[in-house]
């Protein structure tokens, strides 16, 4: 009864500590960006920190990972759904950001998260971390899922996760023209261009045959945590 008792007066305690320190700015952080033995599915999320001192943390590092790790296997894109899912066999997501905030003493808060999946064998997806800290962390990161309509041969999509690859470099490379919210309607455009490119590759890559298979961009997801160059 006691230790019930002392597990959860820690409890209130670290949700105090959090509260007290939710008003704080995040301006830094990190993103990981995580994809499944068969490549067929991958997780992109942020968790923002105060400083970049903490980023560098290796509690707060395994702390994002961890969170990577249950939202690729919950196949959320919302952070409240995110933060009900499990995180060990006594907390969840939410409670494990709660602990972590208490413990590293900064304001930590889930930003953003997002899930693509496809068919194994009708496409492909390509992802790219920029400054990397770990394995799946950095500081910036894209994910482009690319399917197609019809099952692909091993040279056809050998050639999509090559495009798919460029692509997710490009969208980091490329300037941002916004950072949170995005217009749909830009939204819209960068898929059909992006939807036009992997058309024109296909093509040119495609086995001589007459076979007509449909492309198109099923999901195309940027974050970028760290403005370039101040």
């Amino acid at each position: 009864g006691d230790e019930e008792a002392a597990t959860e007066w820690l409890r209130k305690q670290g949700i105090a500590a959090a509260a007290k320190k939710s008003g704080r700015d995040t301006s830094d952080g990190l993103v990981a960006l995580l994809c499944n033995p068969q490549k067929s599915a991958a997780t992109l999320l942020e968790v923002s920190s105060e400083t970049d001192f903490v980023a560098r943390n290796e509690t707060f590092q395994n702390i994002v990972t961890k969170l990577a790790e249950v939202a690729l296997a919950a196949k959320t894109t919302d952070i409240e759904s995110l933060k009900a899912v499990p995180y060990s066999d006594d907390e969840t997501a939410g409670e494990a950001m709660i602990r972590a905030t208490a413990t590293i003493r900064e304001n930590l808060a889930l930003k953003e998260v997002d899930f693509v999946e496809i068919k194994e064998g009708f496409g492909a997806i390509g992802m790219y971390i920029h400054n990397k800290r770990g394995d799946i962390l950095g500081t910036q990161a894209s994910l482009v899922a690319i399917e197609s309509s019809e099952e692909m041969g091993e040279k056809e999509l050998d050639s999509v996760q090559n495009l798919a690859n460029s692509l997710a470099i490009h969208l980091v490379g490329a300037q941002a023209m916004y950072m949170n919210a995005i217009p749909q309607e830009v939204i819209d455009k960068e898929r059909e261009i992006l939807s036009e490119a992997a058309k024109k590759e296909m093509e040119e890559n495609a086995q001589q045959n007459s076979k007509q298979v449909s492309y198109n961009i099923k999901a195309v997801s940027l974050y970028i945590h760290v403005l370039l160059m101040r």
